[in-house]
């Protein structure tokens, strides 16, 4: 693969693997043993144990997708408010895959990108804490790209070849969405907040929509209305406003 990036963070530094077992993984040991450049990328062709949600193992066939962390430094960013950092790469994730594939690109709460109601992309951002701020982020994206075979239990799982039936250029992918991390990192970093929120909203998965939900077992109708500051799920549930964390409701579709 042919890594360059014009980036003035984002891709500065480049390692990369045919082979290791996670890159959060690899950008955590860095982050322990030295202080490595902000915008620092760990790539890897393939993930022997690569990381997913909630503990969860992200399958990727080798050589494929792009399975890929990033190293940040954004002390600005207040604990409290550290969702807006997942907002920001969620919405370069989406912009990205929005101008390669001829479908909506859908942002599901709080670390997927759906096509037709499938993930075709996964975000889980590891932080740092020191003295109430975020000392280091890892920011690890798992982006289904050529494999079109999965296991029979990732009933849900797709790629941009499989909705678009064309082979994608691994490098070119990855170099327009190093561009848009980039352009998103520096929109939060100036404060321009808003801007990020309307387009994280624009294409929120289920957004304004009637659906169904599971809570503590049990099935609800409710509608999303948004993320508040804190990365909470804003759900109207009978006419009343309920927020729930990430464990707490479960999309039912």
């Amino acid at each position: 693969m042919n890594i360059t990036s014009n980036n003035e963070i984002i891709g500065k530094v480049f390692h990369y693997f045919q082979e290791i077992e996670s890159t959060n993984g690899y950008a955590n040991e860095l982050i322990a043993k030295s202080a490595p450049v902000e915008g620092t990328v760990i790539l890897a062709a393939h993930q022997t144990k690569g990381k997913g949600q909630q503990g969860n193992e992200w399958d990727s066939a080798a050589g494929q997708n792009l399975l890929m962390s990033v190293v940040l430094r954004p002390h600005w960013i207040p604990i409290q408010h550290q969702f807006n950092l997942n907002m920001a790469v969620s919405v370069a994730l989406q912009e990205s895959m929005a101008a390669q594939v001829a479908a909506e690109c859908a942002i599901k709460w709080p670390n997927d990108l759906m096509i037709d109601g499938h993930k075709v992309a996964g975000i889980l951002i590891e932080n740092t804490i020191q003295k109430q701020a975020l000392a280091y982020s890892v920011v690890g994206i798992g982006l289904n790209v050529n494999q079109t075979f999965f296991p029979p239990e990732l009933t849900r799982a797709t790629s941009m070849k499989r909705i678009s039936g064309q082979d994608f250029q691994l490098d070119k992918v990855l170099s327009l969405l190093l561009e848009r991390l980039e352009y998103w990192y520096l929109e939060l970093m100036h404060g321009r907040l808003e801007g990020i929120r309307a387009r994280y909203l624009k294409h929120l998965f289920q957004y304004q929509e009637r659906c169904t939900y599971r809570v503590n077992g049990q099935m609800i109708e409710g509608q999303i209305l948004g993320v508040n500051k804190f990365g909470k799920l804003m759900v109207e549930v009978k006419q009343s406003l309920v927020e729930y964390n990430t464990k707490e409701i479960e999309y039912v579709y």
